[in-house]
């Protein structure tokens, strides 16, 4: 399921990794998501955040996570096949479920990246900003890579699913009622 290289690691194996990456003398990036429903945005983001360091490391938030921030409707995709796709994408060397139990800032103080990447399209507040701050050598903002975002396509998914709904509702509806009336 998941490639050797790319592994899915747990806070003890992330530690270790971290600790043998830096032993190597290689610099880690770090950058996290929920990764829903990839899109060529998630990919050239992924693929930028992976040019500024040796080594990407990518936080992956559980169905539960989602959840709680983004309504009972997400993740569209369950995380297990989220993690699976990740892990095949060239650019990352390790990832990290994100879950309702750890704190907001867990994964960049076990990993201490050199550099922090992060969307400007994800509102972080001065303050929070601030924290994180301390934990990093570098903090890069991201624009947005594409035009789309998951809720955009989601958004799309269900207007078009109602303009066909409407269409086949004003087909049927005079049927119907020339039903009724004999």
């Amino acid at each position: 399921m998941i490639k050797s290289k790319q592994m899915l690691l747990n806070d003890k194996e992330l530690i270790d990794f971290v600790n043998k990456t830096r032993q190597q003398g290689k610099t880690i990036a770090l950058t996290s998501g929920s990764w829903d429903i990839l899109h060529v945005g998630h990919m050239r983001y992924i693929q930028t955040a992976s040019t500024q360091a040796d080594v990407l490391i990518v936080g992956a938030d559980s169905d539960k996570k989602i959840k709680k921030r983004k309504g009972d409707d997400r993740p569209i995709v369950p995380q297990n096949e989220r993690i699976e796709m990740l892990s095949h994408l060239k650019y990352i060397d390790a990832i990290y479920l994100k879950t309702t139990k750890h704190d907001s800032n867990k994964l960049i103080k076990l990993v201490e990246p050199d550099v922090l990447i992060i969307s400007k399209t994800t509102n972080h507040s001065k303050d929070k900003y601030e924290k994180i701050k301390k934990y990093c050598k570098k903090i890069v903002t991201l624009e947005a890579q594409a035009q789309t975002s998951t809720t955009a396509r989601i958004r799309l998914l269900h207007v078009d699913g109602k303009k066909e709904l409407a269409n086949k509702l004003v087909e049927e509806i005079p049927k119907l009622i020339d039903k009724l009336i004999i």
